[in-house]
């Protein structure tokens, strides 16, 4: 379950659940050059963050062995990771939602052993918009392990 966990963390780094996260500045603010007044709403990209090659080494591959023994978690404390959001408008569903999915896909692991229908490979490409969502449908054929 250990690895799992891993494999959840980047995926979650890789795929945010929400790529534009709302926000509002709390007070008079320059971002790289920009004025922005108080009160102002912004939406900050999940998805831009989470691959930033100043963040992340080999930031577009899928390694889940970065967060082995790294500190950064969920909970939206280290801004260079949060699948989640962060701070008082976070996600108040962190610890429920990630124990279901790990629970879940352990489960599908356990009973089943899955492939494609024609045996092809699969293709990871994602499609556009608020949510991210792949490009192609997966279609998966599960092989109970436990068969009579």
């Amino acid at each position: 379950m250990g690895y799992l966990k891993l494999v959840v963390k980047e995926s979650l780094r890789l795929h945010p659940t929400a790529v534009l996260i709302p926000g509002q500045s709390t007070t008079i603010t320059n971002v790289k050059g920009y004025y922005i007044p108080a009160k102002t709403r912004v939406l900050i990209n999940a998805w831009s963050v989470h691959r930033d090659p100043k963040q992340w080494e080999k930031p577009n591959e899928f390694i889940p062995e970065r967060f082995l023994n790294n500190p950064i978690d969920y909970k939206g404390q280290d801004f260079k990771y949060i699948p989640f959001g962060s701070g008082r408008r976070g996600c108040p569903g962190i610890t429920f939602g990630t124990a279901v999915v790990e629970l879940a896909i352990a489960n599908l692991l356990y009973w089943f052993d899955w492939k494609t229908p024609g045996g092809e490979d699969l293709d990871m490409r994602e499609g556009h918009g608020i949510t991210v969502n792949r490009a192609v449908p997966l279609e998966l054929v599960p092989i109970s392990h436990f068969s009579a």
